[in-house]
Parts: structure tokens; C-alpha cells; sequence
């Protein structure tokens, strides 16, 4: 007997503890409990990583919105990165660079993968060698000179930007947007342009030597006597 009852005890215990739950979830859902956190200013550091390490942080200043959980995710953000402290390989993905101006750098495998490059600048002293900017929006940015050697833009939005007497010999810019693009002078050779939108790209003076074209769009391309087309792929 004394079981039976130790039972119903825990029984009605747990039936409490369950009305009790469903009445804080109803409250909450209906904003009747109060603000436990004050709207405030928050910095939190998100790493870069290096070969696998963290190499450095940058600092993430956002301003918490008052009863949003997501406010780290929907708030309006401000990146300060140090470009002085930038390493060769470090990640950079998904992130929004808009207008970000580097020189002097020696990036050589950054992961800018799907990121917000549009309007960017790139000295001509600065290096991209082996960087991966997949799926990346580089819309209007100015590479003049980069060394972009065997660089992954795969499916990326170039459109309108200045890639003049950039190395790009073993590029990856299959499904790339070129359109509009310039690419006078630039180094192509052997690099893999299938199925990219080259519709306006100017590439007057470019060596495509044994460069991949096969499926591209080439309404409108601007090619030049001094254009170098040898082993060309246009199958």
C-alpha cells in the first residue's frame, strides 16, 4: 500500500510540474513575463582560422535588440578586421566585405567563400594565389594586376569587374558571371571558363591559350588581333 501511494504522490507531483511548464511556455508566448535583459551594446569575437588553427579574431560589435534571440543574427553589424593581421589561408566565408580595400597582402588560400566582395579593391601588390572565392560576390571589384594564380571562383558573381592584366592561368571560373567584366591583358592560360556568362567581357589583349570555354555564354565578348586563342576550348 505504502508503494501504491509513494506513486500517486510522484504522479501528482509530475501532473503539477507539467501545468506549471505549460503555463510559463503560455506566458511567454504572450510577452507576460518581464524583460530579463536591457538593450545593450555587445562585442563578441569569431575566429579566423589558419591551416586548421585560430590564427587571429575579429571583433563583431552588434547592438542587441530588446526581446529577439536572433539578434545576433538579423542586427545590424560592423566588422573591424586588421588587415595587418590577415594570414595566408585564413577564413573569411560568408562574410560582408563590401568596399574593403587591401594591399600589400600575401593571401594566399584565403576562404572568401559566398562572401559580400562587391566593389572591393585589391592592390596590384597583393596576392590570391590558390584563394577560394566560391559563390562569392565580387560585382564591381578592381583586381588590376592580382595574382589570382589557380584561384577557385567558381559560380561567382565578376560581373563589371576589372581583372586587367590579373594572372589567372589555372583559374577555376566555371558557372562564373563575367559579364561586362575586363580582362584586357590578363593571363587565362588554361584556366576553366565553362558555362561562365561572358556576355560583354572585354578580353582585348588576354591570352586564353588552352583555356576552357566549352558551354559559355560569348554573346558580345571583345576580342582583339593580339588576343591569343591557341588550344582554345569551344566545344
Amino acid at each position: 500500500m505504502a508503494t501504491n501511494s509513494n506513486l500517486g504522490i510522484a504522479k501528482d507531483v509530475a501532473a503539477v510540474e507539467n501545468v506549471i511548464m505549460t503555463l510559463l511556455s503560455q506566458a511567454l508566448r504572450l510577452d507576460l513575463l518581464p524583460d530579463l535583459d536591457e538593450k545593450e551594446t555587445e562585442t563578441r569575437k569569431t575566429p579566423i582560422y589558419h591551416d586548421g588553427a585560430v590564427s587571429e579574431e575579429v571583433l563583431i560589435e552588434i547592438e542587441a535588440l530588446e526581446n529577439d534571440d536572433t539578434a545576433f543574427d538579423n542586427a545590424e553589424t560592423v566588422v573591424q578586421i586588421d588587415l595587418e593581421d590577415l594570414q595566408p589561408g585564413a577564413y573569411l566565408g560568408g562574410m560582408d566585405l563590401h568596399g574593403i580595400e587591401v594591399s600589400g597582402k600575401d593571401l594566399k588560400g584565403i576562404i572568401l567563400t559566398r562572401s559580400n566582395l562587391s566593389n572591393s579593391r585589391f592592390a596590384e601588390d597583393v596576392s590570391l594565389r590558390l584563394a577560394r572565392f566560391n559563390d562569392a560576390d565580387l560585382s564591381g571589384a578592381k583586381l588590376h594586376g592580382v595574382n589570382l594564380f589557380s584561384a577557385n571562383l567558381f559560380n561567382a558573381n565578376l560581373s563589371d569587374a576589372d581583372f586587367a592584366n590579373t594572372n589567372l592561368r589555372k583559374a577555376d571560373l566555371t558557372g562564373a558571371n563575367l559579364s561586362g567584366a575586363d580582362f584586357h591583358g590578363a593571363d587565362l592560360r588554361k584556366a576553366d571558363l565553362s558555362h561562365a556568362d561572358l556576355g560583354g567581357a572585354d578580353f582585348s589583349g588576354a591570352n586564353l591559350e588552352d583555356a576552357i570555354l566549352d558551354g559559355a555564354i560569348l554573346k558580345g565578348i571583345v576580342l582583339d588581333d593580339e588576343t591569343v586563342l591557341e588550344g582554345t576550348l569551344l566545344a
